[in-house]
This record gives structure tokens, sequence and C-alpha cells, in this order.
């Protein structure tokens, strides 16, 4: 009865055996049939890596602005934006969320509210027609000093509501910027010399920071500036 009862249990053991084998293989003939049916495609949908080498496709804007956008995205967590339901066509840039272009380049960029996350990436700069750029709302926490090269043409500049702690020193080269809206950020005092300086601001929203005095440099824009608003800081009187 032993020998028997032994058998039984080996016998059990080998079907056992056998038939997770051909569950093993059962999954891996479905994994390679999904695969082949259905393949991954980075570029079909904006989450996922998008590779600049399409940029070399259209002839729409230049390649180098072309890049900088994908750069945007690419770096920035773009896969979790709020407004997701655009495809990559880069026959079409121009009608990308968030992009207007005229005259065949970016001069405008509305990326506000996008959860776009980390450092704005130094190829910015290849975006130099740019009037205006919005990114606020999202959580980007550093500027690139790269945004001088927008010195140009960049006359409304929104970061407001980010986790930004400082502004580059080449800020202030910004010679035509008009509007600068840095709300609801943690700059301190120190960042109001660079904003101060900058030399045709007109409207400057500075609530909701860290600063606590006004420094001499004020009176370099006093002259241009028609809206100016530091409340909720902890400036003394």
């Amino acid at each position: 009865c032993k020998h028997v009862a032994s058998h039984k249990k080996h016998y059990m053991l080998w079907i056992f055996g056998w038939f997770a084998v051909i569950r093993l293989i059962l999954l891996i003939v479905w994994i390679l049939w999904w695969t082949y049916h259905f393949p991954y495609n980075a570029t079909a949908q904006w989450p996922g890596y998008i590779s600049p080498e399409q940029c070399s496709s259209t002839s729409e804007i230049r390649r180098a602005e072309c890049e900088a956008l994908v750069d945007i995205y690419n770096s920035m967590n773009w896969s979790s934006r709020t407004h997701n339901d655009n495809r990559w066509d880069f026959s079409r840039i121009c009608s990308w969320y968030g992009v207007q272009c005229e005259k065949s380049t970016v001069r405008n960029i509305f990326l506000s509210e996008n959860n776009l996350q980390g450092e704005l990436p130094q190829s910015i700069w290849s975006l130099e027609y740019l009037d205006t750029l919005d990114i606020g709302n999202n959580a980007i926490t550093r500027i690139p000093y790269t945004i001088w090269k927008l010195n140009k043409y960049l006359t409304k500049f929104y970061i407001h509501d980010n986790l930004l702690r400082e502004l580059p020193t080449e800020l202030n080269t910004l010679s035509v910027l008009e509007i600068l809206d840095a709300s609801h950020n943690q700059l301190d005092s120190n960042q109001l010399q660079i904003i101060f300086s900058l030399p045709s601001i007109r409207i400057l929203s500075l609530s909701h920071n860290l600063l606590r005095d006004i420094p001499k440099e004020y009176s370099a824009i006093a002259d241009t500036l028609q809206q100016l608003d530091l409340s909720y800081n902890q400036i003394k009187d």
C-alpha cells in the first residue's frame, strides 16, 4: 500500500509539473502574439519618450525649435500632463497643444497646469522668437541661465505657482520683458535685485513669496512700472 501511495504521489507531482510547464508556454505564446499584433510605438501618443530625431521630418518651423519643444516634454514629466488629447504630428507642430506659431516660428507657448516638473531645459534658448512663455501652475524648480537668449522678443513671462526658490541672474537681460508673474513661489528678497533690473517691466506680480524687504534697486524700474503686487509676503512696514 505504501508503494502504491508513493507511486500515486509522484504521478500527481508529475502531472502538476507538466501543467505548470504548459501554462508557462501558453503565457510566452500569448506575450509573443500580443507584441506582434500590438507593437509598442513611442511616437504614437504624447505619453512616453519622444525622439528629437523626428524633428528632421518637419518643415513647419526650424528644427532647433522643434527639438526644444520635444526636450521640454521629455525632460519635464510631460507624460502626466493634464491635456493629453493631442498626438505627435510632426507635420503640424504649430497645432500641438499650447504652441502658437507665426511666420514659421514659435511665438507663444501656453503650458500652464500641465504637471510639468523639475528644471526647464537649457534648450529653451532655441525658442528665441518667443513673445509669450506661460509655464505657470506647474512644479518647476529652476529656470536655466539660457533664458537670456529670449531677450529680443519675450514680453510676457508667467512662472507663477511653481516651486522656484531663485531666478537666474541672466533674467535681467530680458530687455523687452513687460509682464512678469512670479507669484506663489518661494523667492526671497535676494531675487529682487535681479527682477528690479528689468528695464522695460510694466506689470510685476511677486505676491505669496518669502520677500522681507524692498532693495534700493526698486528706483530703477519706478518710472516704467505700472502695476506691482507684493502682497502676502513678509515685508515690514
